[in-house]
Formats: C-alpha cells, structure tokens, sequence
C-alpha cells in the first residue's frame, strides 16, 4: 500500500522509510479486489508495504471488501505497534472484525536492530486470541543470530505445537538497501551460502502485486519496482486486463518455467561478459539486473523469437503436471500494494 515505514532495516528491498509519501488510492485498491476476485478467482489478498498498519483504515476497508468477496486477508507487519499485548489486541480487533484473518509478522537480525523481540511476543499473543493465523518471515543472512528456531524460543512455543503458526526462513536478497549498503565480501558469501535458491521463480504468473502507484507486477514485488516490469497501470486499465496480458508475455513465461538467472546465463552466453549462476545470491536480485538494464533488456529482445518453441514445450510439460495454467488458476493470490 505504500513505501512508508517507521524502521529503515538494512535488507529492505524497497529501502522503505518514513521519507516515502505515496499511497495507493482506496478507489484503486477496491476495484482491483474486485475484478481480480471475479475475473481470475483470486482466494487471497495480502496488504503489504512498507508497514501497512500505518494505514489501519486502508486495511480495514481493503479486509471488509475481501472478506464480501469470499476471499481470505492477510497483511505483512514488523509489529512496531506490539509494545503491549492489550495494546496489540486494541489494534487488532477492529481488523479482525473487519475480515482480517492472518498478519505476517517480519523478523530477523535486520529487524532486530530497532525492535525489542517482545514485539513479536505480544503481537503474535494478540492475534491468537483474536483467532488469527500467525506466519512469521526470517530473513537469513550467513552471519545471522536469529532464525527459525530462535523465532520458536522468543514465543515459548515447541514447532508444531501450534498449527496455526507458521515460521519459515528465506534467504537474503541483494536488492534495495540490501545491495547499496553491504561490502564486497557479505555479497560474495551471500553468493555461496547454501540457502541460494536460482531455479524457476514460483511466484511469477501465480501472485500479481500493485505498487502504491497503480502499477501491477505479475509476481511477490519483491524487488525495488522498475517500468519495464509493469503489466499494467491501474490508473489507466482494469486488474483483469494486466493479468491478461502477462499471461501472453512469453518473458514472463521465460522466469516462471526457468528462472531468470538461466534466463540470463542463456542470454548473455555469446557475449563478452557472460553470466555464470554463482553470479547471483538469488532470483530477485537477477530480476533486479534485468529489468534495470536496458543493455540486457535489449539482448532479451534479441534472443526470444529463438525461445519461443522450447518455451511452448514447456507450458505444455506444466500444464500436464499440475505445475501451471495458462489462464489464472483458481489458487492464485493477489498482492495488494508492495
């Protein structure tokens, strides 16, 4: 919904902070609830920021309209807002009558920096009492303290003794802040920690956010925005309509069945400077380079009437295993702002 956030963490792919102004106009939400939920047969929105609970009646309009729609609604939040259980219940009640039914609590080392773990102790303690679904996202790098089982000491639970909390870890991604403020030796160990994931992006083409401009992006966001990922401005077209039109884009095809670090390994493999997978500590960051650069953007153009074929065998090979749909399949989400 909006950049804007009271921490300045030092991974944040957004570089998110309170500098950040821009909102994503409620019009403009609702009416993509709306259409994603007709047209494509949306099950989830998820409000994101920034810190969405800077903007508690977006949230509460965004969950009411969800929860009329039969769809399920979830929003991103470091807690900042937890220095109380009873606090953390006073805020949280008004959401979860509205239709709130998961928050996604982010926490890690990075967090940690300028939140006390209690935080995340009231906050995840407010939302159970409220019948809330609890996931908490670690973001691990490979000098990190904290990581899921430290997660599971902070609340004084066993893993799996509740089924209604989830706690996973990701690795991170040099993108945003995360790659504008670190030294050339944290780069290169991100590059060869074990958790670097570079195969097909499983977001692209199965989640679809809108940037607090109105701009939609068909996967997670999880990037700093760039015009050449646009799939549509809500300003201008309907949700349904980008949707549509990623769907016809072969590129997205591309990173969705291969991922775009091969993308770019395939691409540049002729050239001077070719790209080796070791190149990149993630799939996001590859997404960053490509969509930043023009050059590489250039040789993509170039190289695609040659990928077509193989790219159409390959819709072929998911489709018959269950593993994608070339029309919106009925389990996707959509994200709500990034």
């Amino acid at each position: 919904m909006s950049y804007r956030c009271p921490l300045k963490c030092s991974h944040c792919c957004f570089s998110s902070d309170m500098s950040h102004v821009d909102v994503l106009p409620q019009d403009i939400m609702l009416a993509a609830i709306d259409d994603a939920a007709v047209a494509h047969q949306m099950t989830r929105i998820n409000l994101v920021g920034g810190d969405p609970f800077l903007q508690p009646e977006l949230i509460r309009a965004a969950a009411t309209r969800a929860k009329s729609l039969g769809l399920s609604a979830s929003a991103t939040t470091s807690a900042y807002w937890a220095t109380s259980q009873a606090k953390a219940e006073r805020i949280l009640s008004p959401l979860v009558d509205a239709g709130l039914e998961r928050i996604i609590i982010s926490f890690d080392d990075m967090h940690a920096e300028f939140l006390d773990g209690r935080n995340i102790v009231h906050a995840y303690r407010a939302a159970r009492s409220l019948g809330l679904d609890v996931l908490i996202a670690v973001v691990t790098a490979p000098d990190s303290t904290i990581d899921r089982q430290r997660i599971f000491d902070l609340l004084g639970v066993e893993p799996h003794e509740d089924p209604r909390l989830s706690v996973y870890e990701t690795a991170i991604n040099s993108t945003g802040r995360a790659v504008n403020d670190v030294s050339a030796p944290d780069l290169e160990a991100r590059r060869h920690s074990s958790r670097v994931y570079r195969g097909p992006c499983p977001s692209v083409l199965r989640h679809f956010s809108v940037a607090p401009s109105g701009s939609v992006l068909p996967c997670c966001g999880v990037l700093p925005f760039h015009d050449a990922m646009s799939v549509g401005d809500l300003n201008e077209t309907s949700m349904s309509a980008a949707i549509s039109r990623a769907y016809r884009d072969p590129v997205w095809k591309w990173i969705a069945f291969e991922g775009p670090v091969a993308l770019l390994c395939e691409i540049t493999a002729e050239t001077d400077r070719p790209f080796k997978a070791d190149d990149f500590d993630g799939i996001c960051s590859a997404c960053d380079q490509l969509f930043s650069s023009p050059e590489l953007l250039r040789l993509l153009d170039r190289h695609l009437p040659r990928k077509l074929p193989a790219l159409a065998l390959l819709e072929h090979v998911f489709e018959a295993v269950g593993a994608f749909h070339s029309v919106p399949p009925a389990s996707s989400d959509v994200s709500v702002g990034v």
